[in-house]
Formats: structure tokens, C-alpha cells, sequence
């Protein structure tokens, strides 16, 4: 009986051994750039100004950079989804509503559905951390992680770090640049100005 037991306790302590040791062969590997792939849903909350040329009737519009140019606040919101392969690239599709502040009697303005192309710049899968760009089109379609430039025109560009969590299921973003052309799909000009924005895209 006692060796019976004996040898009982040493199979239970060499299966907690070996549980133990895939537990932190498992903590040791992290979450998987592969893991990230999928499809996502997102919301992106935030704050900004656009800046203005008053001298003008009505106001227009201007590059940032330019002496004298008026910062107009604004609050932003954007719903979409997107879709990631396994080596972080990905295409998006969202729709965003900005307001001006202070909130007044005057309706907010609708964006049209815009598409963003994305790829994961650099990425620890022990931590879950990393850097993601992406450049915003007017037009185009997303096939997948991948994107149909037909009919398309640039409009903006723009950079986020960010922190996984739940094993990959969800992605916290906030956006360390942003970058809006004045004339789609001429770089090199900035409407935008002070900004505050942040992202959390969910797995389905």
C-alpha cells in the first residue's frame, strides 16, 4: 500500500512538474504576431483642431505650419472594422462623426466611409507591444488584410503604439502621430493640429 501511494505521489508530481513547465514555456513565448490575426471591430474616440484661414468668407480650411493660422477644436468618434493576416498587415474600414466645441445647435460633420492599410511595424511578443502605421484612402475596397487602391485617393497618415491583451482578443492604441492632407492625395501639408486620440479594436 505504501508503495502503491508512493509511486502515486511521484505521478502527481512530476505531471505538476511538467503543467508548471509548459505554463512557463507558454509565459516565456507571449502572444504570437500570428496570434493577432483576424478580423477586429474598433472604436476610436478622441480630440483634435483643424485649423482655419479667417481672413477668408467663409473660413477655409488650411495647413497647420502656416503663421497666424486659427485652431479650431474638435471632438471625434470613428466605428469600424478591419481585418489582420498573420504577418500584421491589414485593411479597415470605418466611418467617423467630428464636432466642433463648444458644442452648439450646428450638426456635426459625417465622414464618409474611409479605408485604412495598415502593417505592424515592430512587435515583443513577450510583452505585447508594439508599433503600428497606417495611411488612410478616400475610396478603394478591402479584400481581406489587403486593399484595392481602384479609384482611391490618399488622405492621411498616421502612427500608434500599442498593448495586447486576453491572449490577443483585444489591442489598445493611442496614436502618437496623425497626419491629414489638405488636398487628398497631395502630402506633404497638416489640417491637423493638436490631437488626442486612442483605439481599442476587439476580436470577433
Amino acid at each position: 500500500m505504501r508503495i502503491a501511494k508512493f509511486a502515486l505521489t511521484m505521478v502527481f508530481a512530476v505531471a505538476g512538474l511538467v503543467l508548471l513547465a509548459n505554463q512557463r514555456a507558454a509565459a516565456g513565448e507571449g502572444i504570437s504576431l500570428e496570434d493577432l490575426a483576424g478580423v477586429y471591430s474598433f472604436t476610436t474616440p478622441g480630440s483634435y483642431s483643424v485649423c482655419l484661414d479667417l481672413s477668408k468668407t467663409p473660413p477655409a480650411v488650411e495647413d497647420c505650419s502656416t503663421k497666424g493660422a486659427f485652431a479650431l477644436p474638435q471632438t471625434y468618434l470613428a466605428v469600424g472594422a478591419l481585418t489582420r493576416d498573420a504577418n500584421g498587415n491589414s485593411c479597415g474600414a470605418w466611418t467617423e462623426v467630428s464636432s466642433s466645441l463648444p458644442v452648439d445647435n450646428t450638426p456635426p460633420i459625417v465622414g464618409l466611409v474611409h479605408h485604412a492599410v495598415g502593417k505592424i511595424s515592430t512587435y515583443d511578443p513577450e510583452t505585447g507591444t508594439g508599433d503600428f502605421s497606417f495611411t488612410g484612402y478616400q475610396g478603394g475596397k478591402c479584400n481581406g488584410s489587403t486593399f484595392d487602391s481602384t479609384g482611391a485617393t490618399e488622405s492621411d497618415t498616421n502612427a500608434a503604439h500599442f498593448a495586447v491583451s486576453n491572449g490577443g482578443k483585444r489591442i489598445d492604441l493611442v496614436f502618437t502621430s496623425a497626419i491629414v492632407f489638405l488636398v487628398p492625395g497631395t502630402p506633404g501639408t497638416d489640417i491637423i493640429g493638436d490631437f488626442s486620440f486612442s483605439s481599442i479594436q476587439l476580436k470577433q
